[in-house]
Parts: structure tokens; C-alpha cells; sequence
């Protein structure tokens, strides 16, 4: 991911993992009758002065027309430096203290605007994706997934 990227919390266009369109699919399976957006980042509370830019949500769910619940997929370099693209581990060491002030920029965010998000889970890396894991996973966060399926 280049340095802008991860300064605005947009992280890899390109480094989209397998899992993390996995975790799509199985929402797009689990909600078919919600709007499901990908890369949602029309929030204005999102908005960041210091990158002037505005922090997206991996996946959001729309029901009756209203935002949800709001899912990040957070990938390694969310647990610690990773060198892509041939990158130094300082600017690999640069970039992960500032994807970890993002996140809990975000996550704060987010929680201070539960009118707007209901619910905010992440998924990350570690966690092997499966249809029965996300559900697990949706319904201890407090989303009655059998009523939503409908």
C-alpha cells in the first residue's frame, strides 16, 4: 500500500485478500434481501482534517434503506509492520502506528454515531472465514441473523 493509502485509512486497492472477499460473499449470502455496499465512505463523520480524507467502511449493510451495521476486514499489516511492496520496515513500522490510530479513530467514531451504525464488527486476518463463523460472529454482537435472512 503506498504511504497515501495508508495516511487516509484506505490501505491496498490491490492487496484485496481472499479472505476478505470471502467475508463479502458470505455477507452477500447471509443478507440478500439488504443493499450491501462495498468501500462505503459517504460518512461525513469519517471525515478526517490532518489526511482530508474520509475513512471507509469495508462493507455496509443497508436495511430499509438505512445503515446497519458496518463490517472491517482488518488485514496483517493491522496487527504489525508489513513490508509491502518492498517498503523499509521504518516506513512499515510508520505505517502500522498510523493504521492503528486510524482504526481507533474509526472505532470511536462509529460508536459515538450509533444512530448511524448500529452495529460495527471486525473480522480480521487471523480468523478462518466461514459462513458459520460470520453468523456466530454476527449474532454474538447482538444481530438476529435467521430474522434478517428474510
Amino acid at each position: 500500500a503506498s504511504y497515501n493509502s495508508i495516511k487516509q485509512g484506505s490501505g491496498c486497492p490491490k492487496c484485496k485478500g481472499k479472505s476478505e472477499q470471502e467475508l463479502r460473499e458470505i455477507v452477500y449470502n447471509i443478507f440478500p434481501n439488504h443493499i450491501i455496499l462495498d468501500g462505503y465512505s459517504q460518512f461525513s463523520f469519517l471525515y478526517n482534517k490532518e489526511t482530508k480524507g474520509t475513512q471507509h467502511l469495508d462493507i455496509l449493510i443497508l436495511k430499509d434503506d438505512k445503515p446497519f451495521c458496518a463490517i472491517e476486514y482488518d488485514g496483517e499489516q493491522h496487527f504489525g509492520p508489513v513490508c509491502f511492496g518492498g517498503i523499509s520496515i521504518k516506513r512499515a513500522e510508520q505505517n502500522f502506528k498510523n493504521i492503528k490510530r486510524l482504526d481507533r479513530m474509526k472505532s470511536r467514531k462509529i460508536k459515538k454515531h450509533y444512530n448511524d451504525v448500529n452495529f460495527f464488527i471486525r473480522f480480521n486476518y487471523r480468523e478462518k472465514i466461514t459462513k458459520e463463523y460470520v453468523v456466530s460472529k454476527l449474532e454474538d454482537s447482538g444481530i438476529d441473523v435467521a430474522s434478517r435472512c428474510i
